[in-house]
C-alpha cells in the first residue's frame, strides 16, 4: 500500500471523526452539514476498519442510517433502520432514478423493494415505524468485506 493511500486514508478518517456531520449519497463523496435539511441531522458514531470507516447516523426521529466509506472516500453502502423510512433518493444518489423506476408500481408500505443488478443492490422493507434496508454497490465493496457484514 502506498503512503500517499494510507496518509489520505488517515486524513479521512480523522476529518470524520472530529465531529463532521455529513450524509452522503451512494458512490459520492460525503456532503457538509452545512447543506444538509433538518431531517436529515443527526449524532454521528465513526469506527474505522482496516479497508473502510463505518458512519453511524441517527437522528431525532429514530432512524439510524450506517454509511460505509472506501479509503477514496466515496460510500460504497449504506443501510437504514427505523421508525422512518429516510429519503431513499437522497441516500442512493445518482442511482436513486434507476431504483424509482424499477419499482415504480410497488408503492405499499408493507411491501419489500429490491433491486439486484450487477453494479447495483437495493433492498428495502418495513411498514410504518418499523423500515430497514441497505443498499450497495457491489463492484465497489472491499475485499475481505462480506456482503452478510453490511447491515
Amino acid at each position: 500500500m502506498q503512503v500517499r493511500t494510507v496518509l489520505r486514508f488517515m486524513a479521512l478518517a480523522a476529518s470524520l471523526a472530529a465531529g463532521q456531520q455529513a450524509v452522503a449519497a451512494l458512490g459520492a463523496a460525503p456532503i457538509a452539514a452545512e447543506e444538509l435539511d433538518a431531517r436529515t441531522a443527526a449524532s454521528l458514531h465513526v469506527t474505522t476498519m482496516p479497508a473502510y470507516v463505518v458512519r453511524e447516523l441517527k437522528n431525532e426521529g429514530g432512524t439510524t442510517i450506517h454509511e460505509f466509506v472506501d479509503r477514496s472516500g466515496k460510500v460504497f453502502a449504506v443501510t437504514w433502520t427505523g421508525r422512518f423510512k429516510p429519503d431513499l433518493n437522497y441516500l442512493l444518489g445518482s442511482f436513486a432514478p434507476r431504483f424509482t423506476t424499477q419499482n415504480a408500481q410497488a408503492r405499499s408500505y408493507h411491501r419489500s423493494l429490491v433491486l439486484r443488478d450487477p453494479d447495483l443492490v437495493v433492498e428495502s422493507a418495513g411498514h410504518p415505524r418499523a423500515f430497514s434496508g441497505r443498499a450497495y454497490l457491489p463492484q465497489q465493496v472491499p475485499a475481505g468485506l462480506a456482503i452478510d457484514e453490511i447491515k
